[in-house]
């Protein structure tokens, strides 16, 4: 059985900061295609939903959905925002756990007290996913992630 990756919002997702959540999703954007280019995912592993924002010529990342499991395994759905105050990710180990590690970070490190993370990934696990962030991003995210460890 693969980690599972568990967040949980302090208030209903729709009521998250907006301003806070497309920077988190944009983030994770560019983590994802950093990720493609280090062959972490397939490259069929990305599904984002745009609204137009009121001056009808730029647009809001709202929604991000991230799937880097191989044929024949059990790895989830990474889904960001959440559409209730609770959800999880079972990655099966595959090498996508490692973005999903890191977008989780990132959406700890925008969105502070309103994310709580727990995970059954290791601390060397979380530490290469905070390393990723950092070199990809160029922000740290160390401090952010603070996870209440459970047993896998």
């Amino acid at each position: 059985m693969g980690h599972t990756h568990y967040w949980t919002c302090a208030v209903p997702p729709s009521q998250l900061p907006i301003n806070k959540v497309t920077k988190a999703l944009q983030d994770m954007r560019v983590l994802v295609i950093a990720a493609r280019s280090r062959r972490e995912l397939p490259v069929e592993t990305l599904e984002e939903t745009y609204l137009p924002l009121k001056d009808g010529k730029r647009r809001r990342l709202v929604f991000m959905r991230i799937n880097g499991s191989l044929p024949g395994t059990r790895g989830q759905d990474f889904v960001f925002p959440p559409s209730t105050d609770y959800a999880s990710c079972t990655t099966d180990r595959q090498p996508y756990d490692l973005v999903v590690m890191a977008c989780l970070a990132v959406a700890k490190y925008h969105l502070g007290e309103l994310l709580a993370i727990r995970s059954t990934g290791t601390g060397q696990e979380w530490s290469a996913a905070v390393q990723f962030v950092d070199e990809t991003l160029r922000i740290t995210v160390a401090n952010a992630v603070l996870l209440r460890p459970i047993s896998g």
